[in-house]
């Protein structure tokens, strides 16, 4: 689409959004580690460990995502659930203290581990083996703005919520027959306010009753996957935040 042609045919499935990064938030990582650890989770090992020390305890963390894409043509939203584990590796950094004992050859060496940052887990890297993909943004069929929820699992019973989102939706889309097939056509280049419909869309939502509420983020069609700083003249994918979490959500191409 571009000003001298206001008109054409949607080729859907080309694209799917994905979420490409994960990290915890805030400058304080003993804290972001207390808001996920829980009865059954990894444990922090604190205390001076003979030799060596790997700062954990045995197993993984668990995280739910739930992204709500809206629907133009129903009152029932639509929506996807992905999730993936990570060890407490994957996202802290820790500082290791040495305390030894008794001289040489009784010399006896303790190590004792602390929290002292964040790290990024990156779903495009391979060795991570984690793919989170989402639908393509069919803006004729979904919402112009799609809502992510993040939560840490903690227990095996579901309970079920209703809630109502309500949604801007474009309106510059018809249906044309080309030949003897229909096609879906975008209507100018316009998004905003100016061709925009707002409708609610109700979804049932399942989640565990102690899991750990990572809270959301709201994700607008429109924004820049990648920003220029204007300052240094370097490219930056765009990040966004729940307050809890920050991650990274773009296009990837899927179909040629």
């Amino acid at each position: 689409m571009t000003p001298s042609k206001q008109k054409g045919a949607i080729s859907g499935g080309k694209y799917r959004e994905y979420i490409t990064s994960f990290k915890m938030s805030g400058n304080d990582a003993q804290g972001a580690f207390n808001t996920i650890s829980n009865t059954d989770d990894p444990k922090q090992v604190t205390d001076y460990r003979l030799n060596s020390s790997s700062g954990w305890t045995d197993g993984q963390f668990e995280f739910m995502i739930y992204c709500f894409y809206g629907s133009k043509a129903s009152n029932t939203g639509e929506s996807d659930k992905k999730g993936f584990f990570a060890k407490p590796s994957d996202l802290f950094e820790l500082k290791h203290e040495a305390y030894s004992r008794f001289n040489w050859p009784f010399k006896k060496t303790y190590i004792r581990t602390t929290i002292i940052g964040l790290k990024t887990i990156n779903f495009l890297n391979n060795n991570y083996g984690t793919v989170l993909e989402f639908q393509t943004w069919d803006l004729n069929r979904f919402s112009n703005e799609w809502k992510f929820s993040f939560e840490e699992v903690d227990d095996p019973l579901i309970i079920e919520t209703k809630q109502s989102i309500s949604s801007k939706f474009n309106a510059n889309f018809s249906t044309e027959l080309s030949g003897t097939i229909l096609e879906v056509v975008k209507v100018n280049t316009k998004y905003g306010a100016s061709i925009e419909e707002s409708k609610s869309n109700d979804y049932i939502v399942k989640r565990t009753t102690k899991s750990n509420n990572l809270f959301d983020s709201v994700i607008p069609f429109y924004d820049n996957v990648v920003n220029k700083n204007p300052n240094t003249g370097q490219f930056a994918t765009r990040t966004y935040y729940t307050g809890k979490v920050e991650f990274q959500v773009r296009p990837i191409q899927v179909q040629w």
